[in-house]
């Protein structure tokens, strides 16, 4: 629902692997363009399961968002 991701007050670091077969590159750039103080962090040559594809490159986005 649209209202419900525009009405998010905190800061989200939405991320996502670039090969992600259950969220698109295109539904997460939806989400990030509605979310008013959201970041996005796309993880290269990852599916869904970023924190087992890539954990440097993911602690590296997360490290940075929680600074």
């Amino acid at each position: 629902d649209i209202a419900l991701l525009k009405s998010i007050k905190c800061p989200v670091l939405l991320m996502n692997g670039e090969r992600d077969y259950y969220y698109s590159i295109n539904s997460i750039l939806d989400y990030h363009k509605e979310i008013p103080m959201s970041f996005l962090s796309i993880i290269p040559a990852c599916g869904h399961v970023i924190f087992f594809c890539n954990f440097p490159a993911m602690w590296e986005s997360m490290a940075w968002f929680l600074r």
